[in-house]
């Protein structure tokens, strides 16, 4: 899920970047190393505002040729495409993109894109050069040290809510009242649900040891440990 903040950036990134070179589609990136997804948060084409679903990095496509071999990129039209652009689209004419990175890591990318005209009779605009290559990178350049504040603000954020609700939990569960499996329950199912968490499709489970039998664990082969006792299920949600 995209952040409302980055959203705002992102809206006036494409403002600024329509006015200077205008475009048929705009789109920005967002890079998970960890994931190796991108997510993006904003696509406009002809002012028209679109969503497109977070997918994995493909190696034989643009725009993930920015990540894979981080450069600019610039096709005017003349050059002989090496590789498939994403999504699939023959309007395209001319295209560019820029990766956004810092300290040498990949942040995301701007890309920007003309179209052919169906019409013979309008005028075909003329292909990206040189001069837009290095506007568009002038403006990723800006944006990224932007970007990259804001998403550690919002780590930042979650981080100190999560403390503070697991904080909560410690001081409910120690208050010295004896609490029922049933609050105790409850209250991490709520817990869960104040840090963000699915909890429309979520299960607690308790492992009950048999007194009369007790475990066998090889740490050695794990797969050889004998288990005796039982796992209930005291709360179950499937989706929701």
């Amino acid at each position: 899920m995209i952040e409302p903040k980055l959203s705002a950036v992102f809206k006036k990134v494409y403002e600024r970047t329509s006015g200077l070179i205008p475009c048929d589609r705009f789109y920005a990136i967002l890079y998970n190393p960890v994931t190796q997804e991108l997510s993006f948060p904003l696509v406009r084409e002809k002012e028209k505002k679109r969503e497109w679903t977070p997918r994995e990095l493909q190696k034989k496509q643009m725009p993930d040729a920015l990540f894979l071999n981080p450069r600019n990129i610039l096709y005017s039209g003349k050059e002989e495409k090496i590789v498939p652009f994403f999504p699939e689209d023959e309007r395209i004419l001319s295209w560019m993109g820029i990766p956004m990175r810092r300290e040498g890591r990949m942040v995301g990318a701007l890309v920007v894109e003309r179209w052919k005209r169906e019409s013979k009779t309008v005028s075909p605009p003329l292909p990206f050069d040189e001069n837009n290559l290095r506007v568009l990178e002038m403006v990723a350049q800006q944006t990224t040290p932007v970007v990259e504040n804001l998403r550690l603000h919002t780590r930042l954020e979650r981080k100190i809510e999560t403390l503070r609700v697991l904080n909560q939990v410690g001081q409910q569960l120690a208050s010295g009242l004896k609490k029922s499996e049933v609050e105790i329950i409850a209250l991490i199912h709520q817990s869960a649900t104040e840090l963000g968490m699915d909890t429309e499709n979520m299960y607690i489970a308790f492992y009950e040891e048999n007194q009369e039998k007790p475990d066998l664990f090889n740490t050695e082969a794990p797969v050889k440990s004998k288990i005796y006792g039982t796992l209930r299920f005291p709360l179950v949600y499937e989706e929701g």
